[in-house]
């Protein structure tokens, strides 16, 4: 034990101030190796904690179908299926608010007005009237649904962290599941107008 503190106190003494004065040091094969002594905890139950991998973040969006190595089913990549399911939800929302929307705006009676009315804006109406309240309150209705579709900078923002979701919990989809996605998103936006009274 005496001899590994002696070579342990030399190396200390000795300070390098270049890493070329240790390249220079000779090399000498009966060195004695530095052992430390074991070291023995004294909690047998001690917790070694890792810190957790940082989550994969996906920045763009990516285009390729995934093959699972064991089955010779295709999926649709994290970045295809999230797109999916923004613009299905976009377009749920832009056909379904808007009905929503009109009813509770618009009553019965109204309704058949303002199907009635000269919308173009070249009737002019007499001001106070019936039919120029409502045409006031149809502008200001537009006005509300012309902002409910996403837009350009909240698709991307929606699918990036879609596909991030939709990574972490490795919901796969098939070429099938985005198709029957995709359709049921027309036709009940197609269908909306049928549910009208």
């Amino acid at each position: 034990m005496t001899k590994v503190k002696k070579n342990a106190q030399s190396i200390t003494e000795t300070t390098f101030t270049d890493i070329s004065d240790v390249l220079r040091q000779p090399v000498s094969s009966t060195s004695q190796l530095l052992t430390e002594p074991e070291f023995e905890p004294e909690n047998d139950t001690e917790t070694v904690f890792e810190p957790e991998p940082e989550p994969e973040v996906i920045t763009e969006v990516e285009t390729i179908t995934q093959e699972p190595e064991d089955s010779d089913e295709v999926f649709m990549s994290h970045a295809d299926t999230a797109s999916t399911i923004v613009e299905s939800i976009d377009g749920l929302q832009s056909s379904v608010i808007p009905y929503l929307l009109e009813n509770k705006t618009f009553k019965g009676e109204e309704l058949e007005i303002l199907d009635n009315l000269d919308k173009t804006g070249q009737t002019i109406y007499p001001a106070g009237s019936k039919e120029a309240i409502l045409l006031v309150r149809w502008k200001r209705y537009q006005d509300v649904i012309a902002k409910i579709p996403f837009n350009t900078a909240e698709k991307r923002r929606l699918t990036l962290a879609t596909a991030n979701y939709v990574k972490t919990i490795d919901l796969k989809m098939t070429p099938m599941q985005t198709l029957l996605m995709a359709w049921s998103e027309v036709i009940i936006k197609r269908s909306t107008p049928f549910f009208k009274d």
